[in-house]
């Protein structure tokens, strides 16, 4: 029930965030913002948007619960360990500043199919061999969505004069950003194709299962961004890097899975669960308001000391949980 409630609770922050950031969007444009005064170098004074993909290898997902022994006194445990996860998942992504050049909102969406996974079905009564083990076969999808709001820490371009620019010009190559948002991460996966190897009785037929990982919760980070250019030119407006970390939390977990061989529902739930999203990333401008971006991105997520639920009724304890997405990425970027 805690668990659940956090989950309204998380919906309804969402949703007023959501309004909130649409009316401080509202009120920050003054009539002055579209006054063509330019005492900014930035080019990203308005609005940035980007496409690209990001090239998921190795992703990976588990849960393990435990319940009464099956065959002896004691603790049982079933753990489901999926991998090769992988994507081309695309992005969309967008930044607004407001009149207040030192904010901006940043929304960004990934989506991908997922083909080629495995997943290992392990049963075992604690101090013993396990029982039953199976190799079964994965695919499904992935979707993660964010909004954060990013806040300039430095330089300081002085009090604001016009939509998303200040009255000093960047000058400094160097920029610190922090980050505070809001995220919801999931693998929705199908399990087919079961190869049954303890006992060794191979495969069998009929397996059409699902299992959904859902995690949303609110993440706080830093980000170090520097410019190698020091005199824009024809080519070369920028080229730089950057260092992006934030830490996830007050993170709610949701799974939902059916096993159709024997017709089961059952639903799973963690509460305070952490993460840690890491990217290193490079960028270029060849054009002012053009550029291309490319790095490697970390996105990992655990829960544990949850619950799993048939018919509303607690059937066992929630162990723990994680997903795991990795790999490079790559996005363009006009900004206007």
């Amino acid at each position: 029930m805690l668990a659940r409630n956090r989950s309204l609770i998380g919906r309804l922050a969402v949703k007023y965030l959501v309004r909130i950031i649409i009316l401080v969007f509202a009120l920050s444009v003054p009539v002055s913002s579209f006054s063509s005064e330019d005492t900014s170098e930035d080019p990203f004074k308005y609005l940035s948007v980007n496409v690209g993909t990001w090239i998921i290898k190795g992703g990976e997902a588990s849960f393990q619960t435990s319940f009464p022994a099956v065959f002896v006194a004691g603790t049982g445990h079933s753990k489901l360990e999926w991998e090769a996860l992988d994507s081309y998942a695309y992005i969309l992504g967008a930044k607004v500043k407001p009149y207040f050049y030192f904010l901006t909102f940043d929304l960004q969406y990934v989506g991908g199919d997922i083909r080629d996974g495995e997943c290992t079905d392990t049963d075992w009564d604690e101090g013993y061999t396990p029982w039953s083990v199976s190799k079964n076969a994965t695919d499904g999808d992935i979707k993660y969505w964010s909004i954060d709001l990013d806040i300039l820490l430095y330089p300081y371009l002085g009090r604001p004069v016009s939509w998303g620019i200040g009255e000093k010009k960047p000058g400094n190559k160097t920029r610190f950003e922090a980050i505070l948002g809001y995220f919801h991460y999931e693998y929705n996966l199908h399990i087919f194709n079961g190869v049954q190897t303890v006992p060794s009785t191979g495969p069998f037929s009929g397996l059409d299962s699902t299992y959904d990982f859902e995690w949303k919760g609110y993440k706080t980070g830093l980000r170090y961004m520097y410019d190698f250019v020091k005199e824009p030119s024809d080519g070369l407006h920028a080229m730089g890097f950057k260092i992006e970390y934030s830490y996830l939390w007050g993170i709610d977990f949701n799974g939902e899975g059916y096993w159709n061989l024997r017709d089961l529902r059952f639903t799973q739930e963690a509460d305070d669960g952490t993460g840690n999203d890491w990217v290193l990333g490079f960028f270029y401008n060849p054009l002012k308001n053009l550029q291309v971006q490319f790095g490697h991105r970390w996105l990992t997520v655990s829960a544990k000391n949850g619950y799993d639920y048939r018919d509303g009724t607690i059937n066992a304890y929630l162990d723990a949980v994680d997903s795991k997405s990795k790999g490079w990425f790559f996005n363009l970027a006009y900004n206007f």
